[in-house]
């Protein structure tokens, strides 16, 4: 199984080291929200143009220096 990310924690640590905790407004809440409504709009895109949802896929990309890091 693939190791959880909690993101708010990760967004603050990053802000700390930035200096920038003061102005962090990301909480568990509202980036569910975000992401929920971010893939509520896709998801109704491709619907509208007569796709079908399958329920039992997860769709992941590796792209990027990612991809490249990969690859060596």
């Amino acid at each position: 199984k693939y190791p959880t990310i909690d993101l708010t924690a990760l967004i603050k640590e990053l802000a700390e080291y930035e200096h920038l905790s003061d102005q962090v407004v990301a909480d568990e809440a509202t980036l569910k929200e975000w992401i929920f409504e971010k893939k509520k709009a896709e998801v109704l895109f491709y619907l509208s143009l007569g796709a079908e949802a399958m329920e039992d896929w997860t769709v992941c990309r590796l792209a990027g220096d990612r991809l490249k890091k990969m690859a060596e």
